[in-house]
This record gives structure tokens, C-alpha cells and sequence, in this order.
């Protein structure tokens, strides 16, 4: 007996057929969505006058900005305080080494 498989794409949005999947990326961020044609315009049309306005970053800048760490050797006092803050917000920080970006700027903007 034969058996066919098929994977029905549908929006994220609202729960009806999706044509495509959209792909953006914001700060450092790539998402991807499922969307019908209509929807994918509209996400378009509203991102066009900010990628017209905007410059392509390079995959160099891109990679730059996202792998920060825990300040090295001068900010051992601010990497003690970043992991002490962190487990108190319930984040699981390592002991000691790198502490991702995600948890720097966590800490950045509690203390901003």
C-alpha cells in the first residue's frame, strides 16, 4: 500500500493557507514566517521605506555585533556583577568563560 506524505503550509498570521515563508532579520535577530501572498506584501510594503532608507550590512559587521561576551580582563568586576545579576533574574550563567550577548545586554539595559 502507497503512502503520500503532505505538508500543508499555512500562515502564521491567520491560520489560512500560506503561499510563502518571509524571511527578516532584526538586530541580530533572523526570523522566518509563513504567509499567504497578500500578507507577504503587506510585510514588504511596510519594510520598504526603512530597507530603501537603510544600507546592507556585511556579514563581517553582522557576526561582529552579535558575538559579544562578558568584558575580559579590566571588567572582571563587571563580568562577577553581570553573572551575580543574571542568576538573580533566573538566567543559568556559567561559573566562569563567556557569557552570551543575550545576558550582557540584559544586564546593560537593567542598569541603563
Amino acid at each position: 500500500m502507497a503512502q503520500q506524505i503532505k505538508i500543508v503550509l499555512v500562515s502564521d498570521l491567520d491560520g489560512g493557507p500560506a503561499d510563502e515563508t518571509v524571511q527578516f532579520g532584526l538586530n541580530g535577530i533572523n526570523y522566518e514566517i509563513d504567509l499567504s501572498t497578500d500578507e507577504a506584501a503587506a510585510v514588504r510594503n511596510v519594510l520598504h521605506q526603512y530597507i530603501s532608507a537603510g544600507r546592507k550590512a556585511t556579514a563581517a559587521a553582522s557576526r561582529q555585533r552579535t558575538s559579544r561576551s562578558a568584558p575580559a580582563a579590566n571588567g572582571r568586576d563587571e563580568a562577577r556583577k553581570i553573572r551575580e545579576g543574571a542568576k538573580g533574574k533566573g538566567f543559568q550563567v556559567p561559573g566562569r568563560g563567556r557569557i552570551s550577548a543575550e545576558i550582557v545586554d540584559a544586564y546593560q539595559r537593567a542598569v541603563a
